[in-house]
């Protein structure tokens, strides 16, 4: 494989990447805006439905989806990234523009780098990456990398589908649907409640 091939091919991986980030970062925004939805929802349904909500205990369970512990991971590590930063940090670190007047251009490399330096330091790899492809930055270790992105691409898909497992999301994808809703709160009812002994 040539090394344009090769380097088509990495930038394919970081494109699928940032979709499955863009993707992941949805379903947590829907989820955690949803949260107090669901929450006066949960409530409402056990006062209508039951004598009172005082009559319930909720019942501690355990999480739908459980995380998926990969023993021999071979996941994206700083070690992949650390010329790379340095690299990056050479070109736009703020230090580089104290003594320059502060330009929009400036400002918005500043910015920048707290974006990579706190995505670096979190290994919020698609993030690193998507910075490093604005200022045309390319791997040094791009054969490993190329190996080793589609196992981060898969993390983070995971990561967005369990989400989707949660009671949030499903009321989400309700789509406001009353029949939906019913179906949900029974269900939620059923699995997180039991009537206390009176």
């Amino acid at each position: 494989m040539t090394w344009y091939s090769k380097y088509k091919r990495y930038k394919k991986l970081v494109s699928d990447l940032l979709f499955e980030r863009a993707e992941l970062d949805f379903v947590r925004t829907v989820v955690d805006d949803i949260s107090p939805t669901f929450n006066g929802l949960e409530f409402e349904y056990l006062k209508q439905k039951y004598s009172g909500v005082d009559n319930f205990q909720k019942i501690e369970v355990a999480s739908v989806a459980q995380p998926i512990v990969n023993k021999k991971s071979h996941r994206l590590h700083k070690k992949h990234f650390s010329r790379m930063y340095k690299s990056i940090a050479k070109k736009i670190h703020p230090d580089k523009f104290c003594r320059m007047k502060r330009t929009q251009e400036i400002i918005k490399k500043e910015e920048m780098f707290r974006q990579v330096a706190s995505a670096y330091r979190l290994a919020d790899w698609a993030k690193f990456l998507e910075i490093a492809e604005e200022l045309s930055e390319r791997p040094l270790n791009m054969d490993r990398l190329i190996q080793l992105i589609p196992s981060e691409i898969k993390e983070t898909k995971r990561k967005a589908e369990e989400l989707k497992t949660t009671y949030g999301w499903q009321l989400y994808e309700c789509n406001e649907d009353p029949t939906c809703i019913e179906n949900l709160m029974q269900k939620v009812t059923n699995k997180m409640y039991r009537r206390k002994h009176e």
